[in-house]
């Protein structure tokens, strides 16, 4: 059976948690490199949205379902389907120590993670320009460290790991978005059993409504036009 299904444009893994675990070590181990994206419903609206986007995010080697929307769409379509969150995935892979870790994000998480391998620390900005990807991909070729966290938001860390590849960079390569805050204790994260009902984003919204609320306002809007279109096709 295929490991992988497409739902709503984006080529989801049905590999469940510990064998998306085992595929990242195996690429470490054998120094193949990858790009692994765990998928939030806020990527696959990008992906619906934006030509670009979609060409460069399904080139990943490996798309997880993160959020629990995702998880359900994979069973509902082939009666499995395992959610491979990004912070969990994080944590796991970074206690079992079977590499050396890169992590490339902003200002606020570097005193934490650089107790765990280097720290990148990314210009707060909009857009990345060639010189700051040229930078960073100096940067990143002159460590020694086998695998790259990136948690730099939803677009920019998808350009980020899409750009390195481009260029060369044998590493393998994770997106994990609100992973770094949480995994530092910089913002507070949902329960488990809130998480694991999918209520995550309500608890998100409630912390951070202001710089939350129109991201989450156009998921809803996207999610819904999907659901007029197929019931207009039935």
């Amino acid at each position: 059976m295929d490991n992988k299904i497409t739902i709503l444009g984006v080529n989801l893994s049905l590999m469940g948690f510990s064998e998306s675990v085992e595929f990242i070590r195996k690429r470490v181990e054998l120094k193949k490199g990858a790009v692994v994206y765990c998928s939030t419903l806020n990527e696959v609206k990008m992906v619906n949205e934006d030509k670009k986007f979609f060409k460069l995010f399904n080139k990943a080697d490996l798309i997880t379902p993160d959020g629990m929307p995702l998880v359900w769409g994979l069973q509902l379509k082939t009666g499995r389907g395992e959610r491979v969150y990004g912070p969990e995935l994080m944590e796991k892979i970074l206690s079992m120590g079977f590499c050396r870790n890169i992590f490339v994000g902003d200002q606020k998480n570097m005193n934490y993670f650089r107790k765990r391998g280097d720290y990148i620390v990314m210009p707060m900005k909009e857009k990345f320009s060639e010189v700051d990807y040229n930078q960073l991909f100096n940067q990143l070729k002159k460590l020694k460290g086998e695998l790259v966290w990136l948690g730099l938001g939803s677009r920019k860390q998808v350009e980020v790991a899409y750009e390195m590849k481009r260029r060369g960079l044998n590493k393998v390569m994770i997106t994990v978005g609100a992973a770094f805050d949480f995994i530092s204790g910089n913002k507070r994260q949902a329960p488990k059993w809130l998480r694991n009902l999918g209520g995550e984003w309500l608890f998100r919204l409630l912390a951070e409504p202001r710089r939350l609320g129109e991201r989450y306002l156009k998921i809803i809007k996207f999610l819904g036009r999907r659901v007029y279109e197929k019931i207009v096709k039935w």
